[in-house]
């Protein structure tokens, strides 16, 4: 604009063309350094001249290097250099310059938000390193696919800082606000103004905790954000929070696990007296839990296909690259030990798991809860009796077999110690305990399907003969045990009503009906439970007997335990009565008439003798 008002004037443009070349020089001048300023005419008057013939010839040398300098950046001595280099359009700093994200390709099947989310991370908000997981195409078996059945695409990304993630946080869930009406799910972003006190907390938590929580896992504020919308899991991390928790060997497909396997650390030296175990003690453990759970994926696919030579090899791969550094990885190797076994035990045989259990005993550098993993172990030991083909309980020296095993197994683990095992501190145990002492011999009548009658009223009836076989005297050690432990123990709520309800249900299904009945006056002697308590073991009882299909049985509860009867536990028309004729659902009182009805046609099925029976049904069935 200023040249084309200026060449209105011949005089002007003239003038104007005089100050550019001027201008021009100087700035060539400028740019060739000191030479270039020392060849400046060294008079400030401009009316005294220049009478030294070399200082002539440095001065035209300046210029036509100037001149030369400037046509090789394609400027020329004549153009108009009079606006600030910050108003410049054609001078560009090289750290404006865009870096160019390469997003991952989009699955076609993948909704259109995919996409967007994408573009507004890598080019609006700056984030990088983006990786798109399908979680559609994982197989069944995976362990992500099985447990997250509501997340179909996972992103994830990388901010340059904790301040750049929060702000690129809170765009982003503007914009899902803004488009889709709906405030997306989020985890991990917080406030400047909630930082400090949630640092404070976390930090005195950590405190408390043993020397491997020292890190910096939930101190640093927005390290790592997560959103959720509508199937899409959308992650923001910072570098080093993404490299420590390597998210990636999670969701990828198990032929990809190579790709995102954890390289060690480069190793920094240290003045520091531990810092060569803690060296070690990470290496060590990030290769053993990378190669753990590639093993696990290798071991899954091999499962699955039923292929024997990789159920050989990866007991090899764990075993080469196992370290066991901590009570996690001597769990990723017993279960899948224990998984090779049950598909095949001539590869992994049933002393081999067993040892995986207690070879964690016998390491000195491990450190953890010991107490509990004893507990837990004991609980997993017996599974295992119960679960491999070597030690199935088929018969009655299979299982004085498998509990002499156990003994051995527990005494083994408390022989050094003085801690002492509990049952009731694993409510997982003693059920298992009672399940030892009897096989089955068909589909027995469980209390799941007791809560499945009850839930939809439809019968299911069942042969009268004995579902299962039971070792009477491993049975009754095993009760006298627990009584023994609660005793000793004082732990008196350790057998609990749904214990006592599996083992008369296993007294019915063995057809030993004295010791079911005794087991049932166990329920509520001496200490008879609330009304409304009672009248729902009433309505399992009946219903468990109207599945179990025994007519004899049916006699005996209408003798003495329907309204008038000798049993110390006192009728269910008793305990109708005492809690107002009132069901805790409509399921258990539609439960109770349909059982009583058929167990009275089963007994009476010209509907002559059950009168009085069939007029007190019909009085409840009538009440409010």
């Amino acid at each position: 604009m200023l040249r084309l008002i200026l060449t209105k004037s011949n005089i002007g443009a003239l003038e104007v063309l005089s100050r550019a070349s001027c201008t021009s020089l100087a700035h060539a001048t400028r740019l060739l350094g000191s030479d270039a300023r020392s060849a400046e005419t060294p008079s400030k008057s401009p009316e005294t001249p220049i009478t030294d013939e070399k200082s002539l010839e440095r001065s035209e040398l300046a210029k036509s290097e100037a001149e030369s300098t400037l046509a090789q950046t394609g400027e020329s001595l004549s153009d108009d250099i009079t606006v600030p280099w910050y108003l410049r359009e054609d001078i560009k700093s090289s750290l404006l310059d865009e870096k160019e994200v390469k997003l991952p390709e989009v699955p076609p099947h993948a909704p259109e938000h995919v996409s967007e989310f994408l573009e507004l991370l890598a080019k609006d908000y700056g984030m990088e390193n983006l990786l798109l997981f399908d979680m559609t195409t994982l197989e069944e078996s995976h362990e992500f696919k099985a447990n997250n059945r509501n997340v179909d695409f996972i992103i994830i990304s990388t901010g340059k800082s904790e301040r750049h993630i929060l702000k690129a946080a809170t765009e982003f869930r503007t914009h899902i606000k803004h488009k889709f009406d709906v405030l997306p799910s989020t985890e991990g972003m917080v406030s400047s103004a909630k930082t400090p006190a949630m640092r404070r907390k976390l930090l005195r938590r950590a405190r408390k905790g043993p020397s491997s929580t020292d890190n910096e896992y939930g101190r640093a504020a927005n390290s790592w954000v997560l959103f959720h919308h509508d199937n899409v899991d959308v992650h923001i991390l910072t570098a080093e929070r993404r490299l420590d928790l390597n998210l990636e060997s999670l969701w990828c497909p198990p032929e990809d696990a190579h790709l995102y396997e954890q390289k060690p650390a480069p190793y920094v030296e240290s003045d520091h007296i531990f810092s060569g175990i803690r060296h070690f003690h990470t290496r060590a453990g990030r290769r053993s839990t990378a190669t753990v759970n590639a093993a696990t994926h290798s071991l899954q696919r091999a499962l699955s296909q039923s292929i024997e030579s990789d159920l050989q090899g990866v007991k090899a791969t764990i075993d080469a690259e196992f370290s066991g550094t901590s009570l996690e990885q001597f769990r990723a190797r017993y279960k899948a030990y224990k998984a090779v076994h049950l598909a095949d035990s001539k590869a992994v045989s049933f002393e081999d798991v067993e040892c995986t259990l207690l070879e964690k005993y016998a390491s000195l550098s491990v450190e953890g809860d010991w107490a509990s993993e004893k507990i837990n172990d004991v609980t997993e030991y017996s599974k295992l009796l119960l679960d491999s083909p070597a030690t199935r309980i088929n018969s009655k020296e299979a299982a004085d077999f498998a509990l002499d095993k156990l003994s051995q197994f527990i005494s083994l683990l408390y022989s050094f110690s003085s801690d002492t095992f509990s049952m009731s501190e694993n409510p997982d145990f003693m059920p298992i305990l009672w399940r030892m002492t009897y096989w089955e011999n068909g589909d027995v009548i469980s209390p799941k399907d007791v809560d499945q009658f009850i839930e939809t009223g439809l019968v299911t009836k069942k042969p009268a003969t004995p579902l299962i076989t039971l070792a009477s005297n491993n049975a009754r050690n095993v009760l006298t045990l627990i009584e023994h432990h609660n005793k000793t123990a004082g732990e008196k709520s350790a057998i609990s009503p749904s214990f006592l309800e599996l083992v008369f249900f296993t007294y019915g299904n063995a057809g030993k009906w004295k010791e079911f009945w005794a087991e049932w006056d166990k329920m509520f002697f001496p200490q008879t439970p609330v009304p409304s308590a009672a009248l729902q073991q009433w309505v399992r009882l009946v219903s468990y007997l109207l599945l179990i299909s025994s007519p004899a049985q049916n006699l005996h509860f209408f003798d003495y335990y329907w309204k008038t009867g000798s049993a110390v536990g006192g009728t269910l028309m008793e305990c109708l009565e005492a809690n107002g004729r009132k069901f805790s659902s409509p399921n258990e009182k539609r439960a109770l008439l349909v059982a009583v009805n058929a167990m009275a046609d089963s007994l009476d099925p010209s509907k002559e003798v059950f009168i009085e029976v069939r007029k007190q049904l019909a009085a409840i069935e009538s009440a409010d």
